[in-house]
């Protein structure tokens, strides 16, 4: 499963009462790779209540080829604001995020620190899940992310002297 910040996998899927006694299906999870403050949380959820917490399963190979594909392609201007950015990456759909990555990218010598930071685990967050998928290095994911941003987008030069 993924959500916005990390991909886990599911350790147990349990039937068992609920806070009202009710009998529901619980799956249980942790994370792939645990790091920083995730690694030994665990958590569960009601099987009902998965598409509510905006977890999804991971991309497909074949999502990941089309994926590449339309970021490869450019989009149409975007209306930044970094609250809707923010909006985007936690509706956890990566194929949403080509416009916002298009525009970071285009605009990334005129960011501010935290736009960079965010650019930047939207990055981590799409390596690990790619890599984790294709079984590729994360390094040569992100090569491949960059190479394709840097061929469909022109980066607006720096104003900084």
């Amino acid at each position: 499963m993924v959500d916005a910040y990390d991909i886990y996998k599911i350790t147990a899927i349990k039937d068992q009462p609920d806070k009202k006694g009710k009998d529901e299906t619980f799956i249980f999870y942790g994370p792939v790779v645990p790091s920083g403050n995730n690694q030994e949380v665990y958590s569960s959820i009601p099987l009902a209540n998965l598409s509510r917490a905006n977890l999804r399963p991971p991309l497909t190979i074949d999502q990941v080829k089309l994926f590449f594909k339309a970021l490869s392609k450019k989009t149409s201007d975007f209306l930044y604001s970094f609250n809707t950015a923010k909006d985007l990456v936690y509706k956890n759909d990566p194929e949403l995020l080509i416009p916002l990555l298009h525009h970071l990218w285009a605009n990334q010598h005129a960011l501010t620190k935290s736009e960079i930071e965010f650019m930047d685990d939207i990055f981590t967050h799409l390596v690990a899940e790619i890599s984790f998928i294709t079984k590729k290095k994360p390094e040569s994911i992100k090569d491949k992310l960059h190479r394709l941003l840097n061929a469909t987008v022109t980066v607006v030069p720096s104003l900084k002297k």
